[in-house]
Formats: structure tokens, C-alpha cells, sequence
């Protein structure tokens, strides 16, 4: 297609071992009812056919652009992808999701405005529980300000993290260098949602679910383990952006705030704690009491071992026996 003809939508797929799943998610978004977009296939060096079947595609539909990278993980799959955007307007997809035909038309990208942030709903499905399917949905469609707090925690807002189904302006990622933080591992998608609602005004729900996440056998954040660095950079990434949204939203002093910077920001602390080790305690048990204020004022402990870990952080005992503790807490409160 000649060059001139830039399309108005850019989507994005990052693309790592997603043979199984890959020709479901691209046909889903070739056969979308709206047309205009180029679609962006960032190979991230996956070890499978993945590689190949992005090549046969993009010489099938001229809409198709491929990137291929050494593997670099999936927020550098994404950050390639919006460097070679050429549209207005932005949106991911994961490889393994699929999207029903209206998805791509449900944004209105007529209507679209730079401030406004549109999100649409998902259904959620269960690879092999397909009963436990659900529909993740604004019921109705609105738009209201960021400055809304009661609209904010209405829609709960700040706890939908997911990059899909969310429409951004590639202008304002380049103008705030709104990027996927390459240095985390866990919350990274959050963070970047985060980032981009600290730069609009209002934001508008609709009510479509046609984006369809598709939820793996036996693949869970909780079966991982990440060692403490990782969950206090994301501590730090989150709770940045957190203090700005606060105020935007003019949340200070709710109920919901806590429950935010509790599951984001907060419990990222505790695990950091739960997984320290001997090497390097010090560090860890320093970092979390610097941030004693903010459990103090927002943390809503949920668990025995949270109330006894936060009783613990407060006694200004050394590091080493507040280690030991700590340590001990898990072997008296896991199940």
C-alpha cells in the first residue's frame, strides 16, 4: 500500500510462542468490519513457528506489518510496536486473545479525541472451564471526568490494568514518552495505564465486551516467584503514579484509594518481604520502612500475616531479627 495512505488505527500484537493461538487472534482482526488500520506482528524471537506464520500473513494482506527481535520480553514487543506505529490512534492485542468482528468499529474512532481515554469491556474465557466464562462489562456507556471521583471508583477505574481493549493517542505516548517499563516484570501493564490516565481529562466506558481474554491452563501470576527487587521496582512504578492520580481524581481521604494503593502499591511491599532472603534483607526491611507512613494511612490488611508483618515493621528492632520474624510468620500463618 502506497505510504501516504496512513491508517487511522495502528493494533499491536506482540508475538512470543503463540503458534497455537496466533492465526485465531489474526483472523480475528482481519475479518473486523472496520478496515482502516495496519496491524503490527512484533515477533519477539519466539523459538516456535510463530516467526513464520507472521511472515505469511503480512505477504497475504498488506494491512500486516512484521517486526522481528532477539527475544526481549513483552514490554519491548510492545514499545517496538509503538515506535513503528504509523497511525493516530494505538491498540494492543494480545496473541493469544481474539476480538469479535465489531471490536476495531466499537471505538468510534470518528468521535475519538486526544483527551478522552476510551475503554471497552472484555469477556473473560476459561480455556477448559468454559462455565466459568464472564463478560466484563460497562453496562452502559458514559463519559465523565478524571476529576470524578465517585465516577473513578464507580467503574473502578484504576483496577482495570489491562493495556487491551483501551484506546491511546500515539501522540501523547511520544510528547510523555509514556513507555512499558523494559526493568519490571510484574504490574508493567498496570504502570503504563497508569502513565497515559495521568495524562488525560476525561475518559469514556463502553459498553462492548467483543475483545475476548483468553485465560491459559496452569498459567498464573502466583505460580511465579519473583525475587524482592523486582516487586519493590514495581512498588515504586506504581505508587509514582498513584500520588498524581490521587489528586486528579480527587480521591484523597475515600475508601477506594485505600483498596488502590493496597493492591497496588502496597501488597507489592509485602511480597517483596515474604521473599527476602539473606542476602538481602537489609535492603528490603529498609525500603518497606521508608514507606511506613503510607501503610499507616492507606493499607488494608486483609490477613493475620499482614497485621503481624506490619506490627513487626513498625518495632524499630535491627534488620536481623525483624528478618527472622518475618521469616517465621510464613511458617506460622501458610496454610
Amino acid at each position: 500500500s502506497d505510504l501516504n495512505d496512513i491508517p487511522s488505527l495502528s493494533v499491536i500484537v506482540p508475538v512470543y510462542k503463540a503458534e497455537k493461538y496466533l492465526p485465531r487472534c489474526i483472523d480475528s482482526l482481519l475479518a473486523q468490519t472496520f478496515k482502516d488500520f495496519e496491524l503490527l506482528l512484533i515477533d519477539d524471537g519466539s523459538p516456535d513457528h510463530s516467526g513464520n506464520i507472521c511472515d505469511a500473513y503480512a505477504r497475504k494482506d498488506p494491512r500486516v506489518r512484521v517486526f522481528h527481535q532477539p527475544n526481549r520480553g513483552v514490554s519491548s514487543s510492545r514499545n517496538l510496536g509503538i515506535e513503528q506505529a504509523r497511525a493516530e490512534w494505538v491498540t494492543f492485542i494480545d496473541s493469544d486473545d481474539w476480538v469479535e468482528t465489531d471490536f476495531l468499529a466499537r471505538f468510534r474512532l470518528e468521535e475519538a479525541e486526544p483527551d478522552t481515554f476510551i475503554l471497552q469491556g472484555f469477556t473473560h474465557n476459561h480455556e477448559q472451564h468454559p462455565e466459568k466464562d464472564f463478560r466484563f462489562g460497562y453496562y452502559k456507556e458514559c463519559v465523565f471526568p478524571l476529576s470524578s471521583g465517585e465516577d473513578v471508583a464507580r467503574y473502578d477505574l484504576l483496577q482495570n490494568g489491562y493495556p487491551f481493549a483501551k484506546l491511546y493517542h500515539k501522540e501523547k505516548l511520544q510528547r510523555h514518552s509514556i513507555r512499558f517499563n523494559t526493568a519490571i516484570s510484574i504490574h508493567e501493564d498496570h504502570a503504563f495505564v497508569w502513565d497515559y490516565l495521568c495524562q488525560v481529562t476525561r475518559v469514556r466506558l463502553m459498553e462492548s465486551a467483543s475483545y475476548h481474554y483468553e485465560k491459559k491452563v496452569g498459567e498464573s501470576l502466583s505460580n511465579k516467584t519473583y525475587p524482592p527487587s523486582v516487586w519493590l521496582a514495581a512498588s515504586d512504578s506504581l505508587l509514582a503514579s498513584l500520588s498524581i492520580l490521587e489528586v486528579k481524581c480527587h480521591l484523597t481521604g475515600s475508601r477506594y484509594l485505600k483498596e488502590v494503593y493496597t493492591a497496588y502499591g502496597l501488597e507489592q511491599i509485602m511480597q517483596a518481604l515474604y521473599h527476602m532472603d539473606a542476602s538481602n534483607f537489609r535492603s528490603v526491611i529498609a525500603s518497606a520502612q521508608k514507606r511506613t507512613p503510607l501503610f499507616e494511612q492507606y493499607f488494608l490488611s486483609r490477613t493475620p500475616r499482614q497485621k503481624l508483618v506490619l506490627y513487626l515493621l513498625k518495632q524499630r528492632w535491627g534488620s536481623q531479627p525483624l528478618w527472622l520474624f518475618i521469616h517465621l510468620s510464613h511458617k506460622l500463618f501458610s496454610k
